[in-house]
């Protein structure tokens, strides 16, 4: 049996964005010189990579046996706002570099459109395993998205990042 050709366009599609999405944060990592704000990014680049490597093995599953490959799929804790440091007042203008609050909006613009990306390909799915994980990677980015609007939020307020446990390199 072949495999379904639209939930195989819909990978493909995705592969891409997380691709792009992982070349975005290393450019960003790249580009700033706050050790904080590189932390972030690189946190964000390891992501973008486990997303890669998920979506690329159920690719050459679905390539080579026409069938997904066993995966679990766990979500990742939530940030919320008790994990967030009380936001200094500003005293003056903020000093956070316009390049990087530029790329902190362009990371969240991209992130919702990956979520909603998702969301819609999985309810389109029309296999359970396929929407299992486009639902797992939507709820990926929906974290992504609301860590990027935090980090935004405090950076604005306050001019300089900070770093939660979540903005840890892992291992590898």
């Amino acid at each position: 049996m072949a495999a379904d050709p639209t939930i195989k366009n819909i990978l493909d599609t995705a592969l891409e964005r997380e691709k792009k999405g992982h070349d975005f944060y290393l450019k960003a990592a790249a580009a700033t010189d706050s050790d904080k704000a590189k932390r972030m990014f690189l946190w964000l680049v390891s992501v973008e990579q486990t997303h890669i490597d998920k979506l690329s093995r159920q690719i050459e599953s679905l390539d080579t046996t026409s069938s997904f490959t066993g995966m679990a799929h766990p979500s990742p804790p939530r940030v919320t706002r008790s994990d967030l440091p009380p936001a200094p007042e500003a005293s003056g203008p903020v000093k956070a570099d316009a390049g990087e609050l530029d790329a902190l909006s362009l990371g969240m613009k991209a992130e919702k459109e990956a979520a909603a990306f998702y969301a819609k390909a999985a309810a389109d799915a029309g296999d359970p395993e396929a929407s299992a994980l486009l639902n797992h990677l939507a709820a990926d980015e929906q974290e992504h998205l609301a860590v990027l609007e935090e980090e935004y939020n405090w950076l604005k307020r306050s001019g300089e990042y900070f770093t939660i446990h979540r903005f840890q390199i892992p291992a590898r």
